[in-house]
């Protein structure tokens, strides 16, 4: 089901489409963005492409690691 849906997802991509999604999946969600903002409390603590954005970074931002 997971990846049937990151498949709609690249579809509409590819038409398009401007899609805001909110997933705890960042490796598949990151690879479909074109741009990634973290927030915590309310607040945009990492806003930046989703080209450059470094996994490693977002986690320890996310999990305050």
């Amino acid at each position: 089901m997971v990846n049937e849906l990151f498949d709609i997802l690249a579809r509409l991509k590819q038409e398009g489409r401007t899609m805001i999604l909110v997933d705890q999946n960042t490796h598949r969600t990151v690879g479909v963005a074109e741009h990634v903002y973290l927030m915590q409390s309310g607040k945009v603590v990492l806003a930046q492409a989703a080209r450059d954005v470094s996994l490693d970074h977002l986690h320890d931002r996310h999990f305050a690691r």
